[in-house]
């Protein structure tokens, strides 16, 4: 591709068994654009008609890459997409979803004014089976204390396609994705922060959406097992870790320590689900240690409930816990 080294910005998109989708999602992300964005495709063994799409697409667009590899998961294709990046700064884009019109093209222009060690977070909105939610928009810049509560709070979102990412940072302290995991967004955006210095806020007004697509049998979606259970647990407790380090104010490091109290609830609940009481019951002896040692300052009644909820008979929790299914 010869236009790779004037591009300013990089868009991968992993591809796995997505036919009916992903024609939506590339009409969506102005590849006319020519040499100013770089596009990668990286299909990631699709046994569909997906790779015959992307080829398809190669063919026509210059600044089109495509990279068919054997199956290795989302993270072994991101990182795949990632080796190939030339230009100054990298976004990703999940192939069942797609974005509004014009973001593309809105986006570039703002990467044009943007600093290395900037962070821009983006507008996005969720699709299931036709519902629309808003789950993050707005503007300006904030300080990493409230980002991280809006972070812990669910006001802002830990999936890749929320943020653009500069290339040098990412490989000059050597940030990939974690082979084999589930959840690997949790691991790579907290690497990432701490080499920020501005977040910045961007309004759908002046962008548009990421329109994130929820399909059922999409891996967050999917029926629990023990493996997800615990590929979630790990993923969200050693974010917090680090956002617990990240954090300068002792008031957001308590809101992330209460958190850590509802994620292995969460865990708690789900090993019940399964009848797998031996890891509930670490679960459990793991918030206890939380109560009696985590300094977590005033408990909210959320919190409470729940560790109220934690001594009930197993059976009760059990009958409790189907409710939420």
């Amino acid at each position: 591709m010869n236009s790779v080294n004037k591009t300013l910005l990089t868009v991968i998109i992993p591809i796995y068994n997505v036919e009916n989708y992903l024609t939506r999602c590339l009409d969506s992300l102005d590849i006319n654009l020519n040499n100013q964005v770089q596009y990668i495709l990286v299909n990631d063994g699709s046994t569909d008609r997906s790779g015959l799409i992307c080829q398809k697409w190669n063919n026509i667009y210059n600044n089109v890459l495509f990279i068919d590899k054997e199956n290795g998961g989302l993270s072994s294709a991101r990182n795949a997409g990632l080796k190939n990046v030339q230009s100054r700064w990298v976004y990703f884009v999940d192939s069942d979803d797609f974005v509004t019109n014009g973001f593309i093209s809105n986006l570039l222009n703002m990467l044009k004014k943007l600093g290395d060690d900037e962070l821009l977070t983006l507008p996005v909105m969720k699709n299931m089976d036709g519902s629309i939610k808003i789950l993050q928009d707005g503007s300006g810049y904030v300080g990493i204390d409230d980002f991280i509560c809006d972070l812990i709070n669910g006001k802002r979102q830990f999936g890749v396609w929320s943020y653009v990412f500069n290339t040098a940072l990412l490989n000059n302290k050597n940030i990939i994705f974690e082979n084999g995991k589930l959840f690997e967004d949790q691991y790579f955006v907290p690497n990432y922060l701490k080499f920020v210095s501005k977040i910045q806020k961007i309004s759908s007004n002046n962008l548009g959406f990421y329109e994130y697509c929820v399909r059922k049998n999409s891996i967050s979606h999917s029926t629990i097992n023990r493996k997800k259970i615990f590929d979630k647990l790990n993923a969200e407790l050693y974010r917090d870790n680090f956002l617990e380090q990240l954090a300068t104010e002792s008031k957001t490091k308590q809101r992330i320590r209460q958190n850590k109290i509802t994620v292995l609830f969460r865990a708690y609940i789900d090993c019940l689900k399964i009848s797998d009481y031996k890891d509930a019951s670490e679960c459990k002896s793991q918030v206890i240690n939380l109560l009696q040692y985590g300094q977590l300052g005033s408990l909210t009644l959320k919190h409470l409930v729940k560790i109220i909820l934690m001594f009930l008979p197993n059976k009760l929790l059990i009958e409790l816990s189907k409710l939420s299914r």
